[in-house]
């Protein structure tokens, strides 16, 4: 929850909300595996230089994306209702109630790639995250011939004009 309201401050700049996101995104994400998934079997055709590239490019993505989205909450809570294990992942279902809207669903699927726990993926209202990404990242490569420099070339452009703003 403190981490949530660091995110909301109305008295931050976009670009210190961005930082602090991209902090958390780090400490409680396993980005490297969200973005490996998300290439899907791109990652094994990509050469190494064009993976390295890939993650930096993807965090830039994720961050530039979500980070001021969270300028627009302020009264809503996040309740955790239950947890199971399916898999290799432990799946927390919880929801954001606000003062006027219907409460939103949101499940946390958690990994734990090495000695820490991490988010893999977040499921709201049924919508994977995670598949969702993949499918426009697949999309784009095969528009471009199957090559992930059509994909790099699209998310160099997209993340520069995030920078813009």
């Amino acid at each position: 929850e403190n981490a949530v309201s660091s995110l909301t401050s109305k008295t931050i700049t976009e670009k210190e909300r961005q930082k602090r996101f991209s902090k958390l995104l780090n400490s409680y994400f396993d980005i490297n595996g969200i973005g490996k998934w998300a290439l899907g079997r791109y990652w094994r055709k990509a050469s190494k230089s064009e993976r390295l590239e890939y993650l930096v490019l993807f965090e830039k993505l994720i961050v530039g994306t979500y980070a001021n989205r969270f300028s627009k909450y302020t009264k809503e809570k996040l309740t955790v209702k239950g947890s199971s294990r399916r898999g290799k992942f432990a799946l927390v279902k919880s929801q954001i109630n606000g003062d006027k809207e219907k409460p939103i669903r949101i499940e946390w699927r958690v990994t734990r790639p090495n000695v820490n726990y991490k988010i893999f993926d977040i499921v709201i209202e049924g919508v994977s995250m995670i598949r969702t990404q993949r499918s426009e990242f697949s999309s784009v490569i095969r528009r471009n011939g199957g090559k992930i420099s059509g994909l790099l070339a699209a998310l160099r452009k997209k993340t520069t004009k995030m920078n813009q703003k």
